[in-house]
């Protein structure tokens, strides 16, 4: 039930470039080349280049694949990513395009497949999701719609490959959202660790009129959740279930 909402996150995390934090300088002025760039897994080898002034980050950047072949380009403003950012697929096909203000995502965005099939595409806001988000199936076929505010999704629907409805509904944030929050606050933590940490701890809950059906259009439930729980009655596969009175209002 929860994947429509955690596919975002964690796509989010597999595509997205850090928004570069402030380096560990002093460092002289002129080029420099980082084998492991602030917030790339070592792992990956990744390595990006690109000019020190004044012993902080400034001016164009790229970043590149252990091949050699180019990753990413944009460009450093006070040692943080500033404006637009494009990244590659190592076969040279755009991966993602996207804007940062002052190391953080602000603006369009748009993921892509290595085939060039757009993947994603939606808005952030000071670093979060803000507004209509999409993704799409290889083929072009719509996967999944969702609004956010501030980081948080409301209604979306599902789809599976063949066009068809497979679910819809509503998220809404727990009580444990203000506390997630504050904590990534103390603990220092980005706005996609935030994102991450409150999707594991389920932050999020199913709230309100919700339906879901087989790949072959068949209803399979049709109900309402009460932050993560049925209530009321239901339809499942035909069959009526009672759960616990709703709440007013629900």
């Amino acid at each position: 039930m929860k994947k429509a909402l955690l596919f975002v996150f964690v796509l989010i995390a597999l595509r997205m470039v850090s928004s570069g934090g402030p380096s560990q300088g002093p460092f002289p002025d002129g080029p420099f080349e980082d084998r492991e760039p602030e917030g790339a897994p070592p792992e990956l080898g990744l390595y990006q280049t690109g000019t020190y002034l004044d012993g902080q980050r400034e001016g164009p950047y790229e970043n590149f694949y252990p091949s050699g072949v180019l990753r990413g380009r944009g460009t450093y403003e006070n040692d943080l990513r500033e404006g637009p950012y494009e990244s590659y697929h190592e076969n040279g096909e755009p991966r993602s395009r996207t804007n940062y203000v002052a190391g953080e995502r602000d603006g369009p965005y748009e993921d892509y497949y290595e085939n060039g099939q757009l993947e994603m595409k939606g808005t952030f806001v000071d670093g979060w999701g803000d507004g209509p988000f999409e993704s799409y199936y290889e083929n072009g076929q719509l996967q999944q719609k969702a609004t956010y505010v501030d980081g948080s999704t409301g209604p979306y629907e599902w789809y599976y490959e063949n066009g068809q409805l497979e679910e819809k509904g509503t998220f809404a944030a727990s009580a444990l959202g203000g506390v997630v929050g504050t904590l990534a606050g103390w603990l220092g933590l980005g706005d996609l660790s935030t994102m991450q940490l409150q999707a594991i701890l389920d932050v999020w809950k199913q709230d309100g009129p919700h339906v879901r059906y087989h790949e072959n259009g068949q209803l399979e439930s049709n109900g309402t959740w009460n932050m993560g729980e049925p209530c009321g009655e239901w339809i499942e596969d035909g069959e009526t279930v009672t759960y616990d009175p709703c709440p007013t209002g629900n």
